[in-house]
Protein backbone atom coordinates (compact mmCIF):
# COMPACT_ATOMS: atom_id res chain seq x y z
CA UNK A 1 0.00 0.00 0.00
CA UNK A 2 1.43 3.36 -0.99
CA UNK A 3 1.91 6.04 1.63
CA UNK A 4 -0.21 9.16 1.26
CA UNK A 5 2.55 11.24 2.84
CA UNK A 6 5.53 11.98 0.56
CA UNK A 7 8.69 10.23 1.74
CA UNK A 8 10.54 13.53 1.64
CA UNK A 9 8.52 14.68 4.65
CA UNK A 10 9.92 11.92 6.87
CA UNK A 11 13.01 12.26 9.02
CA UNK A 12 14.49 9.47 11.03
CA UNK A 13 15.29 10.27 14.65
CA UNK A 14 17.12 8.08 17.08
CA UNK A 15 15.97 8.35 20.67
CA UNK A 16 18.58 7.76 23.34
CA UNK A 17 16.27 7.76 26.33
CA UNK A 18 12.53 7.84 26.87
CA UNK A 19 10.06 8.58 24.08
CA UNK A 20 6.79 10.19 25.22
CA UNK A 21 4.02 10.77 22.71
CA UNK A 22 1.51 13.41 23.75
CA UNK A 23 1.85 16.86 25.26
CA UNK A 24 -1.14 16.88 27.60
CA UNK A 25 -1.00 16.36 31.35
CA UNK A 26 -0.22 12.65 31.03
CA UNK A 27 2.61 13.19 28.55
CA UNK A 28 4.14 16.10 30.46
CA UNK A 29 3.84 14.13 33.72
CA UNK A 30 5.53 11.11 32.14
CA UNK A 31 8.37 13.27 30.83
CA UNK A 32 8.88 14.86 34.24
CA UNK A 33 8.77 11.46 35.97
CA UNK A 34 11.51 10.18 33.67
CA UNK A 35 13.90 12.98 34.68
CA UNK A 36 16.85 13.15 34.77
CA UNK A 37 16.80 10.58 31.96
CA UNK A 38 16.87 12.17 28.53
CA UNK A 39 13.31 12.51 27.16
CA UNK A 40 11.94 13.16 23.69
CA UNK A 41 8.35 14.37 24.02
CA UNK A 42 6.41 14.49 20.75
CA UNK A 43 3.24 16.52 20.44
CA UNK A 44 1.38 17.67 17.32
CA UNK A 45 0.79 21.07 18.97
CA UNK A 46 2.41 23.23 21.61
CA UNK A 47 2.54 21.51 24.98
CA UNK A 48 -0.81 21.57 26.74
CA UNK A 49 -2.80 22.54 23.62
CA UNK A 50 -4.88 20.16 21.54
CA UNK A 51 -4.74 17.34 24.09
CA UNK A 52 -7.65 15.95 26.08
CA UNK A 53 -6.26 17.81 29.09
CA UNK A 54 -6.91 21.10 27.29
CA UNK A 55 -10.56 20.16 26.81
CA UNK A 56 -11.14 18.85 30.33
CA UNK A 57 -13.43 20.77 32.64
CA UNK A 58 -10.51 21.69 34.88
CA UNK A 59 -10.64 19.03 37.54
CA UNK A 60 -9.12 15.78 38.73
CA UNK A 61 -11.12 13.06 40.48
CA UNK A 62 -9.35 11.91 43.65
CA UNK A 63 -10.68 10.17 46.76
CA UNK A 64 -9.50 12.55 49.50
CA UNK A 65 -12.65 13.34 51.48
CA UNK A 66 -13.27 11.98 54.98
CA UNK A 67 -16.21 9.90 53.69
CA UNK A 68 -14.33 8.58 50.65
CA UNK A 69 -11.69 5.97 49.84
CA UNK A 70 -9.79 4.65 46.83
CA UNK A 71 -11.96 1.51 46.99
CA UNK A 72 -15.15 3.58 46.68
CA UNK A 73 -13.62 5.57 43.83
CA UNK A 74 -12.65 2.36 42.04
CA UNK A 75 -16.15 0.95 42.59
CA UNK A 76 -17.74 4.03 40.98
CA UNK A 77 -15.32 3.85 38.07
CA UNK A 78 -15.97 0.17 37.40
CA UNK A 79 -19.74 0.71 37.63
CA UNK A 80 -19.74 3.49 35.04
CA UNK A 81 -17.21 1.57 32.89
CA UNK A 82 -19.94 -0.97 32.02
CA UNK A 83 -17.56 -3.93 31.82
CA UNK A 84 -14.84 -2.14 29.85
CA UNK A 85 -12.49 -1.44 32.77
CA UNK A 86 -9.33 -3.30 33.66
CA UNK A 87 -9.99 -3.86 37.37
CA UNK A 88 -6.32 -3.89 38.37
CA UNK A 89 -5.62 -0.62 36.54
CA UNK A 90 -8.70 1.06 38.00
CA UNK A 91 -7.63 0.03 41.51
CA UNK A 92 -4.10 1.31 40.87
CA UNK A 93 -5.27 4.68 39.52
CA UNK A 94 -7.74 5.17 42.38
CA UNK A 95 -5.10 4.23 44.97
CA UNK A 96 -2.40 6.49 43.48
CA UNK A 97 -4.76 9.43 42.79
CA UNK A 98 -3.88 11.42 45.92
CA UNK A 99 -0.15 11.25 45.15
CA UNK A 100 -0.79 12.29 41.53
CA UNK A 101 -2.83 15.25 42.74
CA UNK A 102 0.02 16.28 45.04
CA UNK A 103 2.49 16.10 42.13
CA UNK A 104 0.27 18.51 40.18
CA UNK A 105 0.16 20.85 43.19
CA UNK A 106 3.96 20.67 43.42
CA UNK A 107 4.13 21.67 39.74
CA UNK A 108 2.11 24.78 40.49
CA UNK A 109 -1.42 23.84 39.45
CA UNK A 110 -3.66 26.17 41.52
CA UNK A 111 -6.46 23.92 42.77
CA UNK A 112 -9.34 25.54 44.64
CA UNK A 113 -8.88 25.44 48.41
CA UNK A 114 -11.27 26.09 51.27
CA UNK A 115 -10.56 28.44 54.19
CA UNK A 116 -8.94 25.50 56.02
CA UNK A 117 -6.57 24.86 53.10
CA UNK A 118 -8.26 21.58 52.10
CA UNK A 119 -9.13 20.93 48.46
CA UNK A 120 -12.61 22.01 47.43
CA UNK A 121 -14.06 18.92 45.78
CA UNK A 122 -17.22 18.76 43.72
CA UNK A 123 -19.68 15.98 42.95
CA UNK A 124 -19.69 15.35 39.20
CA UNK A 125 -20.61 12.71 36.65
CA UNK A 126 -20.96 9.16 38.04
CA UNK A 127 -19.07 9.80 41.27
CA UNK A 128 -20.98 8.87 44.42
CA UNK A 129 -18.88 11.26 46.51
CA UNK A 130 -17.53 14.78 45.99
CA UNK A 131 -14.05 14.01 44.69
CA UNK A 132 -13.32 16.35 41.77
CA UNK A 133 -10.62 18.81 42.79
CA UNK A 134 -11.00 21.79 40.49
CA UNK A 135 -8.56 24.38 39.24
CA UNK A 136 -9.18 28.01 40.09
CA UNK A 137 -11.42 29.72 37.60
CA UNK A 138 -9.48 32.97 38.23
CA UNK A 139 -6.89 31.79 35.72
CA UNK A 140 -9.34 33.00 33.07
CA UNK A 141 -9.09 31.25 29.73
CA UNK A 142 -5.70 29.76 30.54
CA UNK A 143 -5.94 25.97 30.65
CA UNK A 144 -4.60 23.97 33.55
CA UNK A 145 -2.42 21.88 31.25
CA UNK A 146 -0.61 25.07 30.28
CA UNK A 147 -0.14 25.86 34.00
CA UNK A 148 1.67 22.55 34.37
CA UNK A 149 3.83 23.37 31.35
CA UNK A 150 5.06 26.69 32.77
CA UNK A 151 7.25 25.29 35.55
CA UNK A 152 8.55 22.38 33.43
CA UNK A 153 12.33 22.27 33.13
CA UNK A 154 12.24 22.43 29.32
CA UNK A 155 14.49 25.23 28.17
CA UNK A 156 14.09 26.61 24.63
CA UNK A 157 17.44 24.97 23.88
CA UNK A 158 16.14 21.56 24.94
CA UNK A 159 12.72 21.96 23.38
CA UNK A 160 13.88 22.52 19.83
CA UNK A 161 10.70 21.70 17.92
CA UNK A 162 7.08 22.22 18.82
CA UNK A 163 4.02 21.56 16.71
CA UNK A 164 5.43 18.67 14.67
CA UNK A 165 3.40 15.67 13.60
CA UNK A 166 4.62 12.11 13.46
CA UNK A 167 3.47 9.25 11.30
CA UNK A 168 4.03 5.54 11.75
CA UNK A 169 3.49 2.82 9.21
CA UNK A 170 0.78 0.44 10.32
CA UNK A 171 -0.47 -2.89 9.06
Amino acid sequence: MASLIPKTSFRRHTVDGVLVIGGGLAGISAALAAAPTRVLLISPTHLGDGASSAWAQGGVAVAKGPDDSPDRHAEDTVKVGAGLCDLDRVALLAREGPQALQRLVDLGVPFDRGPDGAFVQGLEAAHSRARVARVKIAIGKQRYARRVHQPCPFSPKRLRRQGRRIAAKGH
